[in-house]
């Protein structure tokens, strides 16, 4: 039963500490936007915006282009060979002439 509640007791230490550090991180940034200006983040909220908007397009082409390899293998309807050619026979039912 010790060795439980010495595991327990490390545990609730180790996220007591995560939480003070959390907290420390957050007064600086509070600290931080109090120096900037209302401007300077307007403009960090717009560029970060953006920032958020090329990545979740960038996220989206890759999954698609992943959906596109595994349902097409890879080429998908990029694949502009003919693969009938020189099998008329298959189609028609009649043999090749020469």
């Amino acid at each position: 039963m010790g060795m439980l509640r010495d595991l327990l007791d490390k545990l609730r230490a180790k996220k007591e500490r995560y939480n003070e550090m959390e907290e420390q991180v957050q007064a600086q940034k509070r600290i931080q936007e109090k120096q900037l200006s209302s401007n300077e983040r307007e403009l960090q909220k717009y560029v970060e915006e953006e920032r958020q908007s090329r990545i979740k397009n960038a996220v989206d082409y890759y999954r698609k282009k992943k959906n596109d390899e595994f349902m097409y293998g890879g080429q998908g309807w990029k694949d502009k060979r003919n693969i009938f050619k020189g099998h008329e026979s298959i189609i028609t039912g009649r043999k090749k002439r020469r």
